[in-house]
């Protein structure tokens, strides 16, 4: 059973059915094929029930989503690339993406975000790149990418991040580079345990009273670590 399960998807997500009755597009929205959908600037505060099932490349930028669930995408299982900027996201839930088996990229930037809470990125088995730049981030709590093993680039540059709690990172092996935004004040101890492949870490213009003790604990690759100290 568990194989006929595995070819179904791929028949459907290589577009082979793509002349279907699943090929409505929404009124809002502009549908370069029924694998490419664009709703931009519409006003929408969710993401439509009525399109393609197999849409692998969702453009959502500029409506009015302000939360993201996992029963919102979870009939999309073909998606690959979502793009969510521009909305205002107020609130990632647990394992929001989860159940999105093909997914390898994601972008949530320019949003009011205010923190990457447990779970948010968790159990993203294909994910390689996650973009979270431009947001209001001040927190990012443990695990939020636990079980999500894949993950290579995360961009979390121009968010006002004053703490990053204990295994933040956790399960992370794959993340090379990390780049991380200024002013950070906390850094939890272990929190950047599970970053095992990380060979460069920057740490620009923190404000940082004190170190704790095993900060850095679960580094087992840095070559260059750069750490700057706001005067």
């Amino acid at each position: 059973m568990k194989a006929f399960v595995a070819f179904t998807l791929i028949f459907t997500c290589n577009g082979l059915n793509l002349f279907s009755s699943d090929v409505a597009c929404p009124d809002q929205c502009i549908c370069l094929s029924s694998t490419h959908i664009l709703c931009h600037g519409t006003k929408l505060t969710q993401i439509p029930e009525d399109m393609p099932s197999g849409v692998n490349h969702l453009s959502f930028t500029r409506n009015q989503i302000q939360e993201i669930r996992g029963d919102t995408l979870s009939r999309y299982k073909c998606l690959n690339k979502l793009y969510l900027d521009g909305n205002p996201i107020t609130s990632i839930r647990p394992f929001a993406f989860k159940d999105l088996p093909r997914l390898e990229e994601i972008s949530v930037q320019n949003t009011p975000l205010e923190r990457l809470p447990n779970f948010a990125f968790a159990g993203l088995n294909n994910v390689t790149n996650v973009f979270l730049s431009h947001n209001r981030i001040k927190r990012i709590e443990g695990y939020v990418f636990t079980g999500s093993s894949n993950i290579q680039n995360i961009l979390l540059t121009r968010n006002p991040v004053y703490r990053i709690e204990s295994s933040a990172f956790s399960g992370l092996s794959e993340v090379r580079m990390l780049f991380l935004p200024s002013g950070i004040r906390v850094l939890d101890s272990g929190a950047f345990k599970g970053l095992s492949a990380v060979d460069h870490l920057k740490l620009e213009h923190l404000d940082l009273t004190n170190l704790r003790p095993q900060t850095f604990t679960g580094l087992r690759s840095v070559k260059l670590l750069t750490i700057q100290v706001s005067k």
